[in-house]
């Protein structure tokens, strides 16, 4: 999935059904622009339950969220974004890919 973040659009929400006990991979990859990713997967309970700003620190501003094992059976929502939102953060395009085993 593609998807653009600019000052228009602060986020975009994405949503997968998954079972308790399934394990999921989430990433998000910079393509084009400034953009410093950041993550957050919801619950179906509405709780935030994993998160990512930068899959390496250091080496990377993109976000991984690797190897997280469901809680709960559901919907679950994942919330694409860029980092510091309160300063006017970051935009750009990227690549968004997930896996549920």
């Amino acid at each position: 999935m593609r998807g653009t973040i600019s000052a228009d659009n602060k986020f975009d929400v994405y949503t997968f059904n998954g079972e308790a006990g399934q394990v999921v991979d989430v990433r998000m990859e910079r393509t084009q622009g400034s953009l410093d990713t950041s993550l957050f997967l919801i619950s179906p309970s509405l709780f935030e339950v994993a998160a990512n700003d930068d899959a390496v620190i250091g080496t990377t501003t993109d976000s991984l969220i690797d190897g997280f094992t469901l809680p709960e059976s559901g919907r679950y929502v994942v919330l694409a974004t860029h980092f510091a939102t309160i300063y006017g953060g970051t935009t750009g395009t990227y690549q968004l890919s997930y896996s549920v085993e």
